[in-house]
């Protein structure tokens, strides 16, 4: 296993963990903790430095992905003014670090399949009464699981 083979491994377990984490907190608490998302993003610096180092810095791919953080930004701003915080700031946040671990191609995998299954599973709430049309749902165990259906898929 070569030394990019392991970084891309590290990168994809440290997000698998912090979704795993995020997905706990947010089913029993209903909140995603910041410090969770700022030391996901202090390790992912980390790992961006020893991609550096590797040689495996590609400035096409930073490019990509500063460009979908700003349509993210864009996405949470329309959440918060025209929304009304349909979706909550710890799942915005969430997203974004989904992002810089995951690069743009493989987070809009994640993220179209996190939310296809989170409308599947609104429905089956929403189906057999166990939840109301306004109610709040924790999206972070559909990030994790719609994650992990990309990351098999992608290979």
């Amino acid at each position: 296993m070569s030394g990019l083979d392991l970084l891309g491994g590290l990168n994809r377990a440290v997000l698998l963990f912090v979704l795993l984490s995020a997905s706990v907190s947010d089913l029993k608490r209903n909140t995603i903790p910041n410090r969770l998302l700022l030391s996901a993003l202090g390790v992912r610096l980390v790992l961006f430095v020893a991609e550096l180092q590797a040689g495996s810095w590609d400035l096409r791919r930073f490019r990509e992905d500063l460009l979908v953080l700003c349509l993210w930004a864009v996405f949470s701003a329309a959440d918060i003014f025209l929304l009304k915080k349909a979706i909550g700031m710890g799942d915005l946040k969430l997203m974004a670090v989904m992002e810089l671990f995951l690069g743009s191609r493989l987070f809009e995998a994640a993220l179209l399949s996190s939310l296809f299954l989170a409308g599947l599973g609104c429905g089956l709430l929403l189906a057999f009464g166990q939840r109301e049309r306004r109610d709040k749902i924790p999206l972070a165990p559909f990030f994790l699981s719609g994650t992990l259906l990309s990351l098999l898929l992608s290979g």
